[in-house]
Protein backbone atom coordinates (compact mmCIF):
# COMPACT_ATOMS: atom_id res chain seq x y z
CA UNK A 1 0.00 0.00 0.00
CA UNK A 2 1.11 3.64 -1.14
CA UNK A 3 2.27 5.56 1.82
CA UNK A 4 4.20 8.53 0.66
CA UNK A 5 1.73 11.52 -0.56
CA UNK A 6 4.15 14.65 -0.32
CA UNK A 7 2.21 17.19 -2.45
CA UNK A 8 -0.21 14.65 -3.48
CA UNK A 9 -3.74 16.68 -4.95
CA UNK A 10 -6.56 15.96 -2.89
CA UNK A 11 -8.06 13.41 -5.38
CA UNK A 12 -5.31 11.16 -5.21
CA UNK A 13 -4.84 11.54 -1.14
CA UNK A 14 -8.49 11.39 -0.35
CA UNK A 15 -9.16 7.73 -2.00
CA UNK A 16 -6.28 6.54 -0.32
CA UNK A 17 -7.14 8.05 2.47
CA UNK A 18 -9.91 6.38 2.75
CA UNK A 19 -8.53 2.74 1.75
CA UNK A 20 -6.11 3.17 4.64
CA UNK A 21 -8.85 3.63 7.08
CA UNK A 22 -10.71 1.11 6.34
CA UNK A 23 -7.76 -1.18 6.45
CA UNK A 24 -7.28 -0.45 10.04
CA UNK A 25 -10.68 -0.56 10.66
CA UNK A 26 -10.88 -4.25 9.42
CA UNK A 27 -7.18 -4.71 11.58
CA UNK A 28 -8.77 -3.33 14.61
CA UNK A 29 -12.03 -5.03 14.80
CA UNK A 30 -9.84 -8.53 14.27
CA UNK A 31 -7.20 -7.03 17.18
CA UNK A 32 -9.93 -5.47 19.14
CA UNK A 33 -7.50 -2.54 19.39
CA UNK A 34 -9.30 0.42 20.48
CA UNK A 35 -10.19 2.11 17.08
CA UNK A 36 -12.47 5.91 16.12
CA UNK A 37 -12.01 5.98 12.11
CA UNK A 38 -12.14 9.82 12.29
CA UNK A 39 -9.74 10.05 14.44
CA UNK A 40 -7.10 8.34 12.21
CA UNK A 41 -8.50 10.40 9.07
CA UNK A 42 -7.48 13.42 11.26
CA UNK A 43 -4.16 11.79 11.83
CA UNK A 44 -3.37 10.88 7.91
CA UNK A 45 -4.60 14.14 7.28
CA UNK A 46 -2.32 16.13 9.35
CA UNK A 47 0.14 14.10 7.83
CA UNK A 48 -0.54 15.17 4.16
CA UNK A 49 -1.49 18.67 4.82
CA UNK A 50 0.63 20.06 7.70
CA UNK A 51 3.70 17.48 7.19
CA UNK A 52 5.36 15.73 4.37
CA UNK A 53 2.90 13.36 3.30
CA UNK A 54 4.85 10.38 4.73
CA UNK A 55 1.69 8.77 6.51
CA UNK A 56 4.03 5.80 8.14
CA UNK A 57 6.85 8.13 9.22
CA UNK A 58 6.53 8.60 13.24
CA UNK A 59 8.63 10.33 15.65
CA UNK A 60 7.60 11.43 19.05
CA UNK A 61 8.08 14.92 17.68
CA UNK A 62 5.53 14.58 15.45
CA UNK A 63 3.12 13.12 17.72
CA UNK A 64 3.44 16.31 19.76
CA UNK A 65 2.59 18.63 16.63
CA UNK A 66 -0.38 16.51 15.75
CA UNK A 67 -2.02 15.87 19.31
CA UNK A 68 -1.09 19.24 21.20
CA UNK A 69 -1.24 21.48 18.30
CA UNK A 70 -3.22 20.16 15.19
CA UNK A 71 -6.44 18.76 17.19
CA UNK A 72 -6.78 21.51 19.35
CA UNK A 73 -6.93 23.86 16.35
CA UNK A 74 -8.34 22.11 13.94
CA UNK A 75 -10.56 18.98 14.93
CA UNK A 76 -14.04 19.62 15.97
CA UNK A 77 -14.82 17.27 18.42
CA UNK A 78 -17.17 17.33 21.88
CA UNK A 79 -15.28 16.83 24.98
CA UNK A 80 -16.36 13.42 25.64
CA UNK A 81 -14.93 11.91 22.62
CA UNK A 82 -11.32 13.33 23.74
CA UNK A 83 -10.63 9.93 25.82
CA UNK A 84 -10.74 7.74 22.29
CA UNK A 85 -7.60 9.87 20.26
CA UNK A 86 -5.04 8.41 22.22
CA UNK A 87 -5.96 4.59 22.05
CA UNK A 88 -6.96 4.99 18.87
CA UNK A 89 -3.49 6.75 17.56
CA UNK A 90 -1.84 3.99 19.31
CA UNK A 91 -3.42 1.25 18.23
CA UNK A 92 -3.21 2.94 14.30
CA UNK A 93 1.26 2.89 15.52
CA UNK A 94 0.62 -0.79 15.75
CA UNK A 95 -1.31 -1.33 12.81
CA UNK A 96 1.47 0.55 10.60
CA UNK A 97 4.29 -2.15 12.42
CA UNK A 98 2.19 -5.15 12.17
CA UNK A 99 1.23 -4.26 8.88
CA UNK A 100 4.59 -3.58 7.48
CA UNK A 101 3.46 -0.11 6.81
CA UNK A 102 5.51 1.39 9.03
CA UNK A 103 8.51 3.98 7.90
CA UNK A 104 12.10 2.35 8.58
CA UNK A 105 13.08 6.07 9.50
CA UNK A 106 10.03 5.74 11.96
CA UNK A 107 10.30 5.84 15.89
CA UNK A 108 9.74 2.01 17.06
CA UNK A 109 6.49 1.08 19.03
CA UNK A 110 7.96 1.67 22.55
CA UNK A 111 9.22 4.83 21.52
CA UNK A 112 6.04 5.92 20.66
CA UNK A 113 3.95 4.30 23.20
CA UNK A 114 6.21 6.03 26.02
CA UNK A 115 5.71 9.48 23.54
CA UNK A 116 1.88 9.17 23.82
CA UNK A 117 1.86 8.29 27.56
CA UNK A 118 3.93 11.55 28.39
CA UNK A 119 1.79 13.82 25.79
CA UNK A 120 -2.14 12.37 27.59
CA UNK A 121 -2.37 15.27 30.36
CA UNK A 122 -1.04 17.84 27.75
CA UNK A 123 -3.21 16.93 25.21
CA UNK A 124 -5.62 17.29 27.38
CA UNK A 125 -4.96 20.91 28.57
CA UNK A 126 -4.94 21.56 24.90
CA UNK A 127 -7.36 20.36 24.18
CA UNK A 128 -10.02 22.37 26.85
CA UNK A 129 -8.28 25.59 26.08
CA UNK A 130 -10.64 27.27 23.24
CA UNK A 131 -8.11 29.92 22.88
CA UNK A 132 -6.03 27.48 20.36
CA UNK A 133 -8.40 26.90 18.48
CA UNK A 134 -8.77 27.73 14.46
CA UNK A 135 -11.65 30.01 13.11
CA UNK A 136 -13.16 27.00 11.87
CA UNK A 137 -13.03 24.91 15.10
CA UNK A 138 -14.37 27.99 16.83
CA UNK A 139 -17.39 28.77 14.37
CA UNK A 140 -18.16 24.99 13.86
CA UNK A 141 -18.33 24.16 17.94
CA UNK A 142 -20.30 27.76 18.39
CA UNK A 143 -22.95 26.15 15.96
CA UNK A 144 -23.37 23.15 17.33
CA UNK A 145 -23.73 24.65 20.66
CA UNK A 146 -25.90 26.55 19.70
CA UNK A 147 -28.21 23.77 17.69
CA UNK A 148 -27.26 24.78 14.52
CA UNK A 149 -26.25 21.93 11.91
CA UNK A 150 -22.68 23.15 10.40
CA UNK A 151 -23.27 20.79 7.37
CA UNK A 152 -26.68 22.64 6.52
CA UNK A 153 -25.94 25.60 4.35
CA UNK A 154 -29.22 27.40 4.89
CA UNK A 155 -29.39 26.70 8.76
CA UNK A 156 -25.35 27.48 8.59
CA UNK A 157 -25.94 30.59 6.13
CA UNK A 158 -28.92 32.19 9.17
CA UNK A 159 -26.55 31.54 11.89
CA UNK A 160 -23.93 33.49 10.17
CA UNK A 161 -26.53 36.34 9.44
CA UNK A 162 -27.71 36.09 13.09
CA UNK A 163 -23.79 36.84 13.99
CA UNK A 164 -23.15 39.67 11.97
CA UNK A 165 -26.60 41.29 12.37
CA UNK A 166 -25.27 40.75 16.13
CA UNK A 167 -28.02 38.71 17.36
CA UNK A 168 -25.73 35.92 18.14
CA UNK A 169 -24.07 36.30 21.62
CA UNK A 170 -20.22 36.24 20.97
CA UNK A 171 -16.89 36.16 23.12
CA UNK A 172 -15.47 38.81 21.82
CA UNK A 173 -12.38 38.45 24.14
CA UNK A 174 -11.87 34.81 23.01
CA UNK A 175 -12.38 35.90 19.68
CA UNK A 176 -10.08 37.78 19.49
CA UNK A 177 -7.55 35.46 20.86
CA UNK A 178 -8.89 32.53 18.58
CA UNK A 179 -7.82 35.17 15.16
CA UNK A 180 -4.36 36.51 16.72
CA UNK A 181 -2.96 32.95 16.94
CA UNK A 182 -4.85 32.03 13.29
CA UNK A 183 -2.60 35.01 12.28
CA UNK A 184 0.45 34.41 14.41
CA UNK A 185 0.40 31.12 12.74
CA UNK A 186 -0.48 32.17 9.01
CA UNK A 187 2.70 35.11 10.04
CA UNK A 188 5.04 31.66 11.02
CA UNK A 189 4.22 29.41 7.50
CA UNK A 190 6.91 29.79 4.89
CA UNK A 191 5.17 29.81 1.39
CA UNK A 192 5.17 26.74 -0.55
CA UNK A 193 8.07 26.32 -2.91
CA UNK A 194 6.56 27.19 -6.47
CA UNK A 195 7.64 25.17 -9.28
CA UNK A 196 10.14 26.33 -12.39
CA UNK A 197 7.58 27.07 -15.26
CA UNK A 198 8.38 28.17 -18.89
CA UNK A 199 7.26 31.55 -19.46
CA UNK A 200 4.34 31.58 -22.46
CA UNK A 201 5.48 34.24 -25.83
CA UNK A 202 5.53 37.59 -25.01
CA UNK A 203 2.15 38.83 -27.15
CA UNK A 204 0.02 36.61 -24.55
CA UNK A 205 1.91 37.62 -21.35
CA UNK A 206 0.94 41.29 -23.12
CA UNK A 207 -2.44 40.37 -23.45
CA UNK A 208 -2.50 38.46 -19.69
CA UNK A 209 -1.13 42.22 -18.34
CA UNK A 210 -3.84 44.25 -20.08
CA UNK A 211 -6.58 42.19 -18.44
CA UNK A 212 -4.92 42.11 -14.81
CA UNK A 213 -6.36 44.00 -12.29
CA UNK A 214 -3.48 44.18 -10.09
CA UNK A 215 -1.44 45.91 -12.66
CA UNK A 216 -4.27 48.33 -13.28
CA UNK A 217 -4.69 48.96 -9.94
CA UNK A 218 -0.44 49.61 -9.95
CA UNK A 219 -0.55 51.80 -12.54
CA UNK A 220 -3.37 53.63 -11.04
CA UNK A 221 -1.72 53.78 -7.47
CA UNK A 222 1.42 55.40 -8.58
CA UNK A 223 -0.59 57.70 -10.66
CA UNK A 224 -2.22 58.65 -7.37
CA UNK A 225 0.84 58.66 -5.53
CA UNK A 226 2.17 61.46 -8.09
CA UNK A 227 5.02 63.50 -6.56
CA UNK A 228 4.81 62.04 -2.84
CA UNK A 229 2.25 61.04 -0.29
CA UNK A 230 3.24 61.78 3.48
CA UNK A 231 3.09 58.72 5.57
CA UNK A 232 1.96 58.16 8.98
CA UNK A 233 4.66 58.29 11.85
CA UNK A 234 4.80 54.39 11.78
CA UNK A 235 5.12 54.47 7.80
CA UNK A 236 1.61 53.44 6.84
CA UNK A 237 -0.74 55.39 4.44
CA UNK A 238 -3.19 57.95 6.05
CA UNK A 239 -6.62 57.06 6.46
CA UNK A 240 -7.98 60.02 4.20
CA UNK A 241 -5.02 58.62 1.53
CA UNK A 242 -6.34 55.15 2.19
CA UNK A 243 -10.20 56.23 1.36
CA UNK A 244 -8.79 58.03 -2.11
CA UNK A 245 -7.13 54.90 -2.68
CA UNK A 246 -10.17 52.22 -1.70
CA UNK A 247 -12.38 54.53 -3.79
CA UNK A 248 -9.71 55.28 -7.10
CA UNK A 249 -8.98 51.22 -7.24
CA UNK A 250 -12.66 49.95 -6.23
CA UNK A 251 -11.09 48.01 -3.63
CA UNK A 252 -13.07 45.92 -1.16
CA UNK A 253 -11.96 47.55 2.06
CA UNK A 254 -14.06 49.24 4.45
CA UNK A 255 -13.15 51.92 7.03
CA UNK A 256 -15.03 51.70 9.88
CA UNK A 257 -17.46 48.88 9.35
CA UNK A 258 -20.81 47.69 11.25
CA UNK A 259 -20.68 44.84 12.77
CA UNK A 260 -24.60 44.21 13.55
CA UNK A 261 -25.73 47.57 15.33
CA UNK A 262 -21.68 48.43 16.34
CA UNK A 263 -19.55 50.47 14.32
CA UNK A 264 -15.96 48.66 14.60
CA UNK A 265 -13.71 52.09 14.57
CA UNK A 266 -10.41 51.48 12.03
CA UNK A 267 -7.74 53.06 13.98
CA UNK A 268 -4.73 52.78 10.81
CA UNK A 269 -4.39 51.62 7.42
CA UNK A 270 -2.65 48.79 8.64
CA UNK A 271 -6.32 46.92 9.29
CA UNK A 272 -6.93 47.33 5.38
CA UNK A 273 -6.28 44.08 3.87
CA UNK A 274 -6.75 45.03 -0.09
CA UNK A 275 -5.15 48.07 0.50
CA UNK A 276 -2.11 46.66 2.13
CA UNK A 277 -1.97 44.70 -0.66
CA UNK A 278 -1.55 46.96 -3.18
CA UNK A 279 1.22 49.21 -1.23
CA UNK A 280 3.44 45.90 -0.38
CA UNK A 281 2.92 44.94 -4.13
CA UNK A 282 4.07 48.36 -5.42
CA UNK A 283 6.96 47.78 -3.16
CA UNK A 284 8.32 45.34 -4.10
CA UNK A 285 8.04 45.82 -7.44
CA UNK A 286 10.44 48.95 -6.51
CA UNK A 287 8.09 51.52 -8.23
CA UNK A 288 7.51 52.82 -4.93
CA UNK A 289 9.45 54.20 -2.03
CA UNK A 290 9.53 55.44 1.47
CA UNK A 291 11.79 58.20 2.23
CA UNK A 292 11.91 60.14 5.47
CA UNK A 293 8.33 59.43 6.17
CA UNK A 294 6.76 60.01 2.49
CA UNK A 295 5.83 57.53 -0.32
CA UNK A 296 7.28 58.44 -3.54
CA UNK A 297 7.68 56.93 -6.76
CA UNK A 298 10.72 55.12 -7.63
CA UNK A 299 12.38 57.21 -11.03
CA UNK A 300 10.91 56.50 -14.07
CA UNK A 301 7.96 54.59 -11.59
CA UNK A 302 5.49 55.46 -14.51
CA UNK A 303 7.65 54.20 -17.13
CA UNK A 304 8.48 50.95 -15.24
CA UNK A 305 4.50 50.15 -14.86
CA UNK A 306 3.64 51.28 -18.00
CA UNK A 307 5.98 48.91 -20.04
CA UNK A 308 4.02 45.89 -18.20
CA UNK A 309 1.24 46.57 -21.16
CA UNK A 310 4.29 46.09 -23.52
CA UNK A 311 6.19 43.61 -22.30
CA UNK A 312 4.68 41.10 -20.51
CA UNK A 313 8.19 39.44 -19.10
CA UNK A 314 8.79 42.53 -17.55
CA UNK A 315 6.22 41.43 -15.07
CA UNK A 316 7.83 39.33 -12.86
CA UNK A 317 9.08 41.80 -10.29
CA UNK A 318 5.28 42.19 -9.43
CA UNK A 319 5.12 38.18 -9.21
CA UNK A 320 7.44 37.82 -6.29
CA UNK A 321 6.74 35.65 -3.39
CA UNK A 322 6.00 36.84 0.21
CA UNK A 323 9.01 35.59 1.23
CA UNK A 324 10.82 38.00 -1.07
CA UNK A 325 8.46 40.77 0.78
CA UNK A 326 9.96 40.12 3.59
CA UNK A 327 13.64 39.50 2.46
CA UNK A 328 13.47 42.98 1.45
CA UNK A 329 12.03 44.33 4.32
CA UNK A 330 8.63 45.15 3.10
CA UNK A 331 5.39 44.19 5.99
CA UNK A 332 3.36 42.19 3.90
CA UNK A 333 -0.59 42.05 4.21
CA UNK A 334 -0.71 39.04 5.49
CA UNK A 335 1.16 40.03 8.68
CA UNK A 336 -0.39 42.89 9.03
CA UNK A 337 -4.20 41.38 9.09
CA UNK A 338 -6.44 43.06 11.84
CA UNK A 339 -6.27 41.01 15.25
CA UNK A 340 -9.59 42.41 16.36
CA UNK A 341 -12.77 40.08 17.50
CA UNK A 342 -14.44 41.39 14.15
CA UNK A 343 -12.13 39.65 11.74
CA UNK A 344 -13.41 36.45 13.74
CA UNK A 345 -16.93 37.56 12.52
CA UNK A 346 -15.86 38.24 8.94
CA UNK A 347 -14.03 34.54 9.13
CA UNK A 348 -17.55 33.30 9.94
CA UNK A 349 -19.02 33.93 6.33
CA UNK A 350 -15.10 33.51 4.84
CA UNK A 351 -13.58 30.54 6.35
CA UNK A 352 -10.28 32.30 7.23
CA UNK A 353 -8.67 28.65 7.96
CA UNK A 354 -9.95 26.29 5.60
CA UNK A 355 -11.52 23.48 6.48
CA UNK A 356 -12.20 21.89 9.95
CA UNK A 357 -12.09 17.53 9.92
CA UNK A 358 -15.55 17.42 11.81
CA UNK A 359 -17.30 14.01 13.29
CA UNK A 360 -20.18 16.37 13.71
CA UNK A 361 -21.89 17.96 10.73
CA UNK A 362 -20.01 16.36 8.52
CA UNK A 363 -20.89 17.64 5.08
CA UNK A 364 -22.11 14.49 2.77
CA UNK A 365 -22.21 15.77 -0.53
CA UNK A 366 -18.62 17.22 -0.29
CA UNK A 367 -17.39 13.96 -1.33
CA UNK A 368 -19.76 13.04 -4.08
CA UNK A 369 -22.74 11.79 -1.61
CA UNK A 370 -20.69 9.76 0.27
CA UNK A 371 -21.34 10.07 3.72
CA UNK A 372 -18.43 9.95 6.95
CA UNK A 373 -16.14 11.67 4.68
CA UNK A 374 -14.64 15.52 5.14
CA UNK A 375 -12.68 17.91 3.24
CA UNK A 376 -9.13 18.79 4.71
CA UNK A 377 -8.37 21.63 7.17
CA UNK A 378 -5.58 23.83 5.73
CA UNK A 379 -4.64 27.48 6.83
CA UNK A 380 -2.71 28.05 4.07
CA UNK A 381 -4.85 27.04 0.98
CA UNK A 382 -7.71 29.29 2.04
CA UNK A 383 -9.88 26.55 1.17
CA UNK A 384 -13.35 27.29 3.09
CA UNK A 385 -14.89 24.77 5.82
CA UNK A 386 -17.90 23.16 5.70
CA UNK A 387 -18.66 23.42 8.81
CA UNK A 388 -20.24 27.25 7.23
CA UNK A 389 -21.43 25.90 4.47
CA UNK A 390 -19.31 28.01 2.44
Amino acid sequence: MRMVYTHAPEEVFYPARDRLVAEFGRWAGRSRASADPFVVEAMVEHRWSEGDGLLGRWQPDDLGLLLCEWFPRAVTMRADEWAMVLPTVRGFLDFLHERGLADARGAEPEVLHAALDALADDFDRAMADPARYGPAKFWSLRMLDAGVDPADPEAAQRFIDDVRAGRVEVDEVLLEQVMVGHFERMDAESPPPLPVVALRPNDELRAAAAKSRMVNRLVEFVEWVGDGRVLTATGRLRLADAREVISLLGLADVIDPRIGQRTVTTKSSDELYETSIVLAWARVARIVRVVKGRLLPVKSARKLVHRRWRDGHAMAPVLRSRRSARAGGVDTPRRRRPRRWADGVDAAGQGADGRAPSRHGRRRADRGGVPGRNRRSSDRRGSRFPALGS
